[in-house]
């Protein structure tokens, strides 16, 4: 109805007029802050796992666990670029995009 986009438009306004305005002192100064020697300066190692023609596919496999990712897999993957053809270089760019944005 006309009165409920009324209330949208209007509850969008404020939600961005209070986005907009700086945060009060009192509330930033609770937030907690970190210094140098709260950090590990040694850093974590994590076992990696290397598996050669992984499931017979001719790929390295590169594996280590993070124990903090509470479900969430994450991937990072390289590719051998080596036998592309000169004429196909210009589709590097458009095989990153659809890489990088198609959605999971």
């Amino acid at each position: 109805s006309d009165n409920q986009l009324i209330k949208i438009k209007d509850d969008t306004m404020r939600l961005k007029q209070i986005h907009d305005e700086d945060d009060p002192p009192e509330a930033v100064a609770k937030i907690p802050k970190l210094s140098l020697a709260d950090l590990n300066k040694r850093g974590i190692e994590h076992p990696i796992e290397v598996t050669k023609d992984a499931y017979n596919s001719g790929v390295t496999l590169l594996v280590h666990e993070v124990p903090s990712s509470a479900g969430i897999a994450y991937v990072n993957f390289g590719l051998d670029m080596s036998s592309i053809s000169y004429e196909d270089v210009a589709l590097l760019p458009l095989f990153k995009r659809m890489m990088m944005e198609t959605g999971t």
